[in-house]
């Protein structure tokens, strides 16, 4: 059975509908269909989370549609391009202005190479909202999408008519959805380390599904690739709230020990993680689809899956309060392990100058000198050892009288 879902992609072919026995996804030609409304279409009309790789990044009107999505606050962006093409003349520029125009812009975008150091050769990505996926050799420029395309094919083409040979796959199929956008996580979260180690981005290692799925308890196989991305958010929120970007950082504090400091703060990630992806549609239910059980006298209530506009209240609220999640075990996490509460805070103190003599704040004492001539000055610890305080000591006077 075709999907309807694919069918508005017909209007972007010379026929102007699919060919039928299609099934879950279509092959599209750059240089016969206009493979750059296809691409943009895809990109405007997404409204939860776009993940992309993009081995060549130069259409500047596919760069719009993705710089207004990254102002939605609504809607995830994760973009992974190529270290090499992205020193290329256009590339270069649009980045530049991107960053310029977007400081967050390198928050959700990562320029790098493969595992191994060669190119990031993949091109293409995932919608979320849309259910479709996107791959196949064309690259962001103008030949590459196909320039002066006519659809009507009794019109001759404009003049510059140009395009490679490239093929582009738009799929509904769930299971090449959920498998690239593992791959696509991947490769990104790749990137991310890279960056990570040249000192380029400080955050605190990502913990892996596994992790993830022995904190939980359930199986490591019943979590979607979603899980990658709700423990990429978790591991951001944790990095920017404790400013703790190294596990070898923790040399112990209090009764916690550098070991016991490491398993809060990975159970800390993971239990946000894990409550972020059950606020995932579908997936608390999937998780366990009992809402509340009563066992002898015993009951318990789980907490009730909300809408999408109460998830996006929800998720501002958080943001607003930045320092509580409302997940007990995230916010103890970050409350002992945070370099602020390590260094015992952050203090302040005030003390008025017309007074004489000794005055006592949070800091300890402050000593004021007053001058023969009436001035009266507070006293830096560079002034304090130059002076000869009288003190006692064991019934000694010093300095002696």
């Amino acid at each position: 059975m075709d999907d309807p879902r694919l069918a508005r992609f017909g209007q972007f072919t010379p026929e102007g509908s699919l060919t039928p026995g299609y099934n879950d996804h279509y092959l599209f030609f750059a240089g016969r269909d206009d493979v750059h409304g296809i691409l943009l279409s895809l990109i405007v009309h997404e409204t939860m989370c776009l993940k992309m790789n993009m081995f060549g990044y130069a259409d500047n009107e596919l760069n719009k549609a993705i710089m207004t999505l990254m102002e939605n606050p609504n809607v995830q962006v994760q973009g992974t391009l190529d270290k090499y093409q992205a020193g290329g003349a256009h590339e270069r520029v649009i980045l530049a202005h991107d960053a310029a125009d977007n400081p967050d812009f390198y928050n959700s975008f990562v320029v790098t190479t493969s595992a191994t150091s060669q190119i990031s050769h993949t091109k293409g990505g995932v919608l979320v909202s849309q259910g479709f996926g996107w791959e196949g050799s064309v690259n962001w420029s103008a030949s590459g999408e196909g320039t002066g395309i006519r659809l009507d094919p009794a019109v001759k083409p404009v003049p510059g008519f140009a395009a490679q040979n490239n093929t582009l796959l738009v799929s509904a199929n769930h299971v090449f959805v959920s498998r690239f956008s593992a791959r696509l996580d991947a490769e990104h979260l790749t990137g991310l380390a890279r960056r990570r180690k040249a000192g380029e981005l400080a955050i605190y290692p990502v913990p892996t599904v596994s992790d993830l799925a022995v904190f939980s308890g359930r199986d490591e196989a019943t979590y979607t690739s979603y899980a990658n991305a709700a423990l990429l958010q978790s591991t951001i929120r944790f990095t920017f709230l404790t400013e703790v970007t190294d596990p070898a950082s923790f040399t112990g504090y209090n009764a916690l020990s550098a070991g016991d400091q490491q398993v809060l703060a990975l159970n800390g990630i993971c239990s946000l993680a894990d409550s972020i992806y059950l606020q995932f549609p579908y997936q608390g239910v999937a998780a366990s689809p009992l809402n509340s059980e009563t066992i002898g006298t015993w009951t318990y209530t789980k907490n009730v899956q909300v809408g999408a506009g109460s998830r996006a209240l929800q998720a501002g609220a958080i943001e607003l309060s930045m320092g509580t999640s409302g997940v007990v075990l995230f916010d103890m996490a970050v409350q002992l392990l945070s370099l602020r509460t390590i260094a015992s805070g952050v203090f302040h103190d005030g003390v008025s100058v017309f007074d004489s003599g000794e005055r006592r704040g949070a800091l300890g004492a402050i000593m004021i000198y007053e001058h023969g001539d009436g001035r009266r000055s507070v006293l830096g610890p560079e002034d304090q050892d130059l002076v000869n305080f009288p003190f006692d000591l064991n019934g000694e006077s010093f300095p002696a009288l």
